[in-house]
């Protein structure tokens, strides 16, 4: 089966990739694959492999048809790869980004469950980011928040090819991004973020993205615009199917969050204008 990649995938990483085909018969299990690299002439062989290039092998033959296990056109693909802990405090997993923001949405909101808040707190998990921060345009419309905060992953710049002092590390704290393709954060929002971080000694490290962005793009673009601000796990390896990250950094990124919508009443919010 041919297929559409959704999101920003490389080529090279999704070769003998097993995934699973979710159909409404339930999944089906495959490998994507591509050409046999045996029939291949040399300059075949160096690439640069593409999608198009690939395809999904499930195992048929003869005059086996796909239809034959109930898929049909528009059927997701997914990646195995399962929850994995690694020696050093380390997690590996697929979709960290942005599976991480997920779970940090959902531990966040259960510490801000008090009754006693200065503030109405709004915890939304968008769909399609990677496609067009698509559901940030009708969340943020639904909601018109006065501040946003952005759940996410940080690239990840600790593996062989990086710079030596470049951010987002591992072990190193919650990321706060100055800066992507796509946010420049307000800057009294930033300040007030990092500040929050110094006074509760939350490990924390600061993150330039020159590419790509988040949810925060569409965001602050809403309505008069919105004070919005990108927290971040540090994730390694990220689109692809097995990113990891450190157990400590999401700590200190749900903690930071978590203190920093504590802070957030009506005079501090009218500072950020």
């Amino acid at each position: 089966m041919r297929f559409n990649p959704l999101g920003g995938w490389w080529g090279p990483r999704m070769i003998g990739l097993p995934v699973s085909i979710r159909t409404s018969r339930g999944d089906v299990p495959g490998v994507i694959a591509s050409k046999n690299p045996f029939e291949m002439e040399e300059e075949e062989r160096k690439g640069p492999f593409k999608a198009k290039d690939l395809f999904v092998d499930v195992g048929l033959f003869g005059k086996k048809k796909p239809d034959a296990l109930g898929i049909r056109p528009g059927d997701p693909v997914t990646p195995l790869c399962p929850f994995t802990i690694l020696p050093g405090g380390a997690y590996m997993a697929k979709a960290w980004d942005d599976r991480a923001g997920c779970v940090m949405l959902v531990e966040a909101m259960r510490a801000l469950a008090a009754p006693k808040r200065r503030n109405a707190v709004f915890g939304v998990g968008t769909v399609q980011e990677e496609v067009g921060i698509r559901g940030a345009a009708t969340s943020g419309h639904h909601t018109n928040p006065d501040v946003c905060v952005v759940l996410e992953v940080d690239v990840a710049q600790d593996t062989p090819g990086s710079g030596t002092e470049s951010p987002g590390r591992l072990g190193e704290g919650v990321s706060i991004c100055v800066y992507d393709a796509t946010l420049i954060p307000n800057t009294r929002l930033r300040d007030h973020v990092i500040g929050v971080a110094r006074r509760k000694k939350i490990p924390h490290q600061l993150s330039a993205v020159p590419f790509g962005g988040t949810d925060g793009g569409r965001v602050h673009l809403n309505a008069r615009g919105v004070p919005t601000i990108v927290v971040g796990v540090p994730a390694r390896h990220i689109h692809s199917a097995a990113g990891i990250i450190c157990r400590r950094d999401f700590d200190a990124a749900v903690k930071l969050v978590v203190e920093v919508v504590k802070t957030l009443d009506g005079k501090t919010v009218a500072a950020f204008a």
